[in-house]
């Protein structure tokens, strides 16, 4: 931004508290999932709350690459940001599994999540996916092309695109879905396969990115104090609401934003240490938490200590994950960009 631009400055170094605090509602979530340990309303909320706002901060840092980095460097960038984490967690979990065997190694479904569509293709999630959280990483990698795809259009674009596709999701949510191909024989398998595979791929997700690219680009100001209360009301009592509304993308897509507008135009910096290692190592609690939680519930019956003891293995993993495996990839990853790019080593979204 440069000194003449009449646009806020934004205080990004509270994006770290919401990412972090997105991985440890998605966590919350799958404790109560997975074990009925109640959190209140983050255990039954956190999941798509977490989710949605992790999409919103994509949607705001994604686009900023697109426009600074050439396609070579963008690319580069977002590959070794999240497959080396990815590859490895997914090798990982399939061969403690056991599902992981010489015979995937034929099957083309199998490739389809090392590529990290499987959430596109649900026989290839349905059969070779270790990491069941991984379907929203399909959602994200697609997010990465048409952010890249978007920064080539004009800007004042993107805010009536973030508008049709409002439109868009909500009629895709209110039974657009139907008319996808793969509707008919998903339903007859099971009807939560149409919700799963089709009501939550990118037509559904796609304001919540678009939201965040907005809330960069155009730098709303707006009155903080009801912005905050009017999306926290909102989000607290969604339950009460949601069901008078086919699927209330919109809406949650809005209050989410407007929690996410809130802080990063706080003059306050909620930052230290544990706000930092949350967020750095977000990614890796988000590929291995699932797991780690399933694995101990059934090891252990006090409920206290599953928490305990899973949130002790998440922390510890995802923090050897991040170090030896995140951080690397993702410094070699702007080397290998820099070379021949002309100009010094910068740190991408």
């Amino acid at each position: 931004m440069t000194p003449s631009d009449p646009r806020p400055i934004h205080n990004t170094k509270n994006i770290d508290l919401l990412r972090g605090s997105a991985a440890i509602l998605v966590v919350l979530s799958h404790f109560e999932a997975l074990r009925g340990i109640h959190f209140g309303w983050f255990g039954i909320n956190g999941g798509w709350v977490g989710v949605q706002l992790f999409f919103v901060i994509s949607g705001y840092l994604i686009i900023q690459s697109a426009y600074k980095y050439s396609a070579r460097e963008y690319f580069i960038h977002r590959i070794f940001r999240i497959f080396p984490a990815y590859w490895f967690w997914y090798i990982v979990f399939g061969l403690l599994s056991g599902k992981l065997v010489a015979s995937a190694l034929a099957d083309p479904y199998f490739y389809a999540n090392l590529v990290m569509l499987q959430h596109f293709i649900p026989e290839a999630y349905l059969r070779y996916t270790f990491i069941p959280p991984s379907w929203t990483l399909s959602v994200e990698w697609v997010w990465y092309i048409l952010a890249f795809l978007l920064a080539l259009t004009s800007r004042t674009l993107i805010l009536p695109y973030f508008l049709i596709s409002i439109v868009v999701a909500t009629w895709w949510a209110a039974g657009g879905v139907l008319l996808h191909p793969l509707a008919e024989s998903l339903n007859q398998k099971d009807p939560i396969y149409v919700y799963f595979f089709l009501s939550n791929n990118l037509i559904g997700q796609l304001p919540f990115f678009l939201m965040g690219c907005v809330i960069y680009l155009y730098r709303p100001k707006l009155p903080m104090v009801p912005v905050a209360l009017a999306s926290v009301v909102a989000l607290a009592t969604f339950s009460q609401w949601s069901p008078h509304f086919p699927n209330p993308i919109f809406l949650t897509g809005l209050a989410i934003g407007g929690i996410f507008w809130t802080f990063i135009n706080m003059k306050r910096t909620f930052h230290g240490r544990v706000v930092r290692f949350l967020s750095d190592t977000s990614y890796s609690i988000y590929l291995v938490h699932y797991l780690v939680i399933a694995y101990v519930s059934e090891h252990l019956e006090h409920k206290y200590a599953v928490v305990l003891v899973s949130l002790a293995g998440i922390f510890s993993i995802a923090y050897l994950s991040y170090r030896f495996i995140e951080k690397p990839f993702m410094r070699w990853g702007r080397q290998l960009a820099n070379k021949g790019a002309g100009h010094p080593e910068k740190t991408p979204a």
